[in-house]
C-alpha cells in the first residue's frame, strides 16, 4: 500500500506579494530597494533595482536576503538570483520566509547620536531654547526613541530630532513629543546623561518611516545573527 505523501504546511510568514515593494541586502552596493512583479511557487520577478541611477548588476548565483514587510510587520527570505543578468530579476527563494517582528513598534536597542533641528519647540515653555539639545538613543523604533539626555525635558515637549544612523540610511528627520522623562544613570560613555527622555514621532512622513524601519530591520538581522553565533537564538515572534 502507497503511503500518501506528506503535505507541506505553507510557511507561516507569507511571501511578498505582487506589487510590493522589497530591499534586497547582502549586495556590494547596499540595500536596493525594488518592486515584485509576480510570485509563483518558491520564484518571483522583480523590477530591476537601481544603482546611482542605472540598472544594478545582479549575477545568477548572487545570495541575497529579501526584506519587505507585511501589515507593518519586518519578513525576511533569502534567495538567490536565477537569471537574466539584465531586465527584470528572477529570484528563486531558498528558505522559508520569517517575521522579524509583532508589531512595528517593537524597540531595537541601539546607540546613535541625535541632534535637535534649529525650529525645536517645547510645547508647553514658550521661548524656552533648546537649540543645544542633543543626546543618544537608547533604543528606537519605527514609531519613537528613548534618548539619554543632560537635561529633562517637560512632558509634551516637541522637537525636530535628526537620527544619526550613518551609512546609506544617513540621517533621518523626525518630529517627537515627549512622552515620559525620568532620571536613571549615565549614558555609558564617559559623560554623564543621566535623563531618558522618551519621545512619540508625530506625522512621521512615509520616505522617512520606510528608511527607519530598513534600518531596524537591517540591526535585528545583526542581533540575531549574534545570538545565533553565540547560541542564544531568539524567538523572533516574541
Amino acid at each position: 500500500m502507497t503511503r500518501p505523501r506528506p503535505r507541506r504546511l505553507p510557511p507561516a510568514c507569507p511571501l511578498p506579494p505582487a506589487g510590493g515593494e522589497v530591499w534586497l541586502d547582502d549586495l556590494p552596493g547596499g540595500p536596493l530597494g525594488t518592486t515584485v512583479i509576480e510570485v509563483s511557487g518558491d520564484a518571483a520577478l522583480l523590477e530591476r533595482p537601481r544603482l546611482g541611477g542605472a540598472p544594478a548588476p545582479l549575477d545568477p548565483g548572487r545570495r541575497v536576503v529579501v526584506s519587505y514587510r507585511l501589515r507593518d510587520v519586518p519578513c525576511e527570505v533569502t534567495a538567490e538570483v536565477q537569471a537574466p543578468a539584465d531586465g527584470p530579476v528572477r529570484l528563486r527563494f531558498t528558505g522559508d520566509p520569517i517575521r522579524l517582528q509583532r508589531r512595528q513598534a517593537v524597540r531595537v536597542p541601539v546607540q546613535l547620536m541625535v541632534h535637535a533641528e534649529p525650529d525645536v519647540v517645547p510645547l508647553n515653555r514658550p521661548g524656552a531654547d533648546l537649540a543645544a539639545l542633543g543626546g543618544i538613543t537608547e533604543n528606537l523604533s519605527a514609531t519613537g526613541v528613548m534618548l539619554r539626555l543632560d537635561r529633562s525635558l517637560a512632558s509634551g515637549t516637541r522637537a525636530s530630532l535628526a537620527i544619526e544612523c550613518g551609512g546609506r540610511t544617513g540621517s533621518v528627520h523626525v518630529t517627537g513629543r515627549v512622552v515620559r522623562c525620568h532620571e536613571g544613570g549615565t549614558s555609558g560613555r564617559g559623560r554623564a546623561r543621566p535623563y531618558r527622555v522618551a519621545f512619540a514621532f508625530l506625522d512621521l512622513e512615509r520616505a522617512q518611516e520606510d528608511r527607519l524601519v530598513h534600518y531596524l530591520f537591517e540591526r535585528q538581522r545583526e542581533l540575531r545573527h549574534r545570538d545565533l553565533e553565540h547560541g542564544r537564538v531568539r524567538d523572533p515572534e516574541r
